[in-house]
């Protein structure tokens, strides 16, 4: 099967504007996919006597002209009975075909959601820019049509093209004048930001001056001109005069245009006056062609990184430009490739390849490296300190979750480099637990944090303040704090087992003051809690470390 499309005027790419052929990808019945093979015919010229479908928003009743991917279209065809709707994406495939069986008919389409769309048997097909909406006859001719804007709100994108012609076909002598005439378009769908065009690239000629002859006003040095902003569908015009070099030498000259707003096409970013031999006929000399790349760079993720790679915006201003040069006096533009999708490099390297062409028809290259080093450190957080009370003579145990380490990058490890783990017996006192994190390229971070283990002495302390601040009435705490006391003065005369006993006593009296409700269950029982974690401290009973 074979899709025929025109050029696009004022540029080198193939689109959706002058059809040759469409696909249909969405068939809508039985009765259109009997009919599929005629829809590969080419397109007659456009019916100019017929009234154009028209475009509205979702409603019907808008007029609009641009829209966001995934938004609805609802086209309505008056006077077009007995035709077809035909949806035509920006590279000339066509998504869905509608019969118009009445003389006012509305058609509504819901946009893709994605910029491309995978077309079975033909790779991807873009979908933004210029959408067309044709009606066709049964045999597949374009009778009318109408056209719509189709943008990504999220990711603005622009599709500029450049050409150049001589003017004047007769071929110059040597010093004679020579003037070009450059054509510069946005096919959008966003405006381009810092436009740059340049008109640098030529042989056996001398570059006199440059003049704008129409559209949006560019900041010219030379032949390097600029613009902070090309609207959607803006043309700028310019002419460049050289004086031709020395007879039988190759005059050609290139200019280039780009912006820093992704470009759907680099393919027609640039464009190259025929080659042709000044003040004869004759062929062009042998070429050598010998292409230099830029220097190896190297480029670090950053500290604040949050993603294993790096997205360069400026690829000229980051990396620097190849030249190429060649006995002979044309050489061809040079060119990039190798740069991975929306310009983002990989942590590691990555291999650039300059290359360009000469009128001999000699291709050269050149690689330049690309190694973007990860020196994002990664990140931990360590669990709060813990505070603990005694719970046997040797301590306490302590638990916790283990943290985990975090990186831009896989392969992160976190291994705790200080103090017992998770789960194990801590002494009275402070001890410090300290993990660390070590990424796949040796960045490191750590935290730490403590355990601390009360002695029974400041265990007993901290029960006084708490029954002291409890609701208990100032009676009911004198049958708690004497004991409290008592025990205090036991411990510190080495007395165990009167503090065991008073402690007892103690607890006896908390649960009375529970069951009668003078405090509340929750309370009193972590009283208990904290005498019975002293009587084992000091030795009242056997039970293992909890």
């Amino acid at each position: 099967m074979r899709l025929e499309k025109e050029p696009k005027p004022g540029g080198k790419r193939l689109c959706a504007d002058i059809l040759a052929g469409t696909l249909l990808i969405l068939v809508g019945s039985a009765s259109l996919a009997a009919q599929t093979s005629t829809w590969h015919r080419r397109l007659s010229p456009t019916n100019e006597s017929l009234t154009a479908p028209t475009i509205f928003a979702a409603d019907c009743a808008t007029p609009k002209a641009t829209f966001n991917l995934g938004e609805t279209v609802c086209a309505k065809a008056t006077g077009l009975n007995g035709l077809r709707l035909q949806w035509v994406n920006v590279d000339g495939f066509a998504l869905r075909m509608t019969n118009i069986t009445s003389d006012s008919q509305t058609d509504s389409f819901v946009l893709p959601t994605a910029d491309q769309s995978t077309i079975s048997g033909f790779g991807s097909a873009n979908n933004l820019g210029r959408w067309r909406l044709n009606a066709t006859t049964l045999r597949n001719s374009v009778s009318t049509a109408a056209f719509f804007t189709v943008k990504d709100p999220k990711n603005p994108r622009v599709d500029l093209s450049i050409v150049k012609n001589l003017l004047g076909s007769t071929i110059p002598q040597a010093g004679d004048a020579v003037q070009f005439f450059v054509t510069i378009v946005n096919n959008g769908p966003d405006d381009a930001a810092n436009v740059h065009f340049a008109d640098t690239i030529f042989s056996n000629a001398a570059f006199n001056s440059i003049t704008q002859t129409s559209g949006p006003s560019f900041t010219c040095s030379a032949a390097n001109c600029r613009i902070a902003s090309f609207a959607n569908g803006a043309v700028a015009t310019f002419t460049v005069n050289f004086t031709s070099g020395g007879g039988g030498g190759v005059l050609q000259n290139t200019a280039t245009v780009s912006s820093d707003t992704i470009d759907l096409n680099t393919a027609d970013n640039s464009s190259s006056s025929w080659p042709f031999a000044v003040g004869t006929t004759g062929p062009p000399p042998t070429c050598t062609l010998v292409v230099t790349g830029p220097p190896a760079v190297t480029l670090n993720t950053g500290a604040q990184s949050s993603s294993c790679d790096l997205i360069v915006s400026n690829l000229d201003a980051t990396f620097g430009i190849a030249s190429a040069t060649d006995n002979c006096p044309l050489v061809g533009p040079v060119t990039r490739s190798g740069v991975p999708v929306g310009n983002d490099f990989p942590v590691g390297v990555t291999v650039l390849t300059y290359t360009a062409k000469d009128t001999d028809g000699n291709t050269a290259s050149a690689i330049q490296q690309v190694t973007v080093v990860d020196n994002t450190p990664p990140a931990i957080i360590c669990p709060a300190s813990i505070t603990l009370e005694p719970t046997c003579p040797s301590g306490a145990i302590a638990t916790w979750s283990a943290p985990v380490g975090t990186d831009n990058c896989p392969g992160a490890m976190t291994a705790q480099t200080a103090g017992p783990g998770s789960g194990s017996l801590f002494p009275i006192g402070t001890t410090s637990v300290a993990y660390s994190v070590t990424d796949a390229s040796g960045n490191q971070a750590s935290c730490s944090f403590t355990v601390t283990v009360l002695t029974p002495v400041a265990t007993i302390q901290a029960l006084q303040v708490s029954v002291s601040n409890s609701s208990l009435t100032g009676p009911q705490k004198q049958g708690l704090l004497p004991k409290l006391d008592a025990v205090l003065s036991d411990l510190g005369r080495g007395n165990t087992r009167p503090a065991c006993q008073v402690l007892s006593a103690f607890m006896d009296q908390v649960q009375s003051f529970v069951s009668t409700g003078k405090i509340s269950a929750a309370q009193g029982q972590a009283w208990i809690n904290s005498a019975t974690h002293v009587t084992n401290a000091i030795g009242c009973t056997n039970n293992p470390c909890t």
